[in-house]
């Protein structure tokens, strides 16, 4: 009897690794990773704002998200209701629609009432080459200073307890 139980306990856990390797095969690695500067490449404005860059937010710690608008609904809710509950703890949020079709996406935006800083670039011609990976979403969180601490690709939950604990060292006092 005890071998069974040994057999079914090592059979246990060497399905729980091959789970757990096969959910990290699925997921792919940011181009930008932690201890990296976050990419400031200029990028379009939704509502006719112009360009601007990623740097306007230095001096505050930044979430920047990567998104579609075919399929990112979820993650574009949970950003913006993280960006509510932080904004007066000085986290800065902001999103960058890669889709193709301009309308869609300020349509979108429209629809969701965005009102977090929403940046486009269209068939990615800048964010390619600057963050790399074509699978979205994708998350970078980034200290005061641009420095990338976190970065992931694929579903994340931003309003989970894991990236709380990422996020809340950085958002403490600023030293001066």
């Amino acid at each position: 009897m005890s071998t069974l139980r040994a057999g079914l306990a090592f059979l246990t856990v060497l399905v729980a690794t091959l789970l757990a390797l096969l959910w990290t095969l699925g997921r792919e690695a940011p181009l930008v990773r932690a201890g990296q500067p976050l990419p400031t490449p200029k990028l379009g404005r939704i509502g006719g704002f112009g360009e601007s860059s990623l740097a306007i937010f230095r001096g505050r710690p930044l979430l920047f998200v990567v998104l579609d608008a075919e399929c990112c609904a979820t993650q574009a809710v949970a950003v913006e209701k993280l960006s509510r509950e932080l904004s007066r703890r000085r986290l800065a949020v902001a999103v960058a629609f890669a889709d193709r079709d301009r309308l869609r996406v300020d349509r979108f935006v429209r629809e969701l009432g965005l009102t977090i800083p929403v940046f486009e670039d269209p068939g990615r011609e800048r964010l390619g080459p600057a963050f790399g990976s074509g699978r979205l979403p994708q998350f970078y969180l980034a200290d005061r200073e641009g420095q990338v601490v976190f970065s992931i690709v694929g579903d994340y939950d931003v309003r989970g307890t894991e990236f709380r604990a990422i996020v809340e060292p950085l958002l403490s006092p600023a030293p001066w």
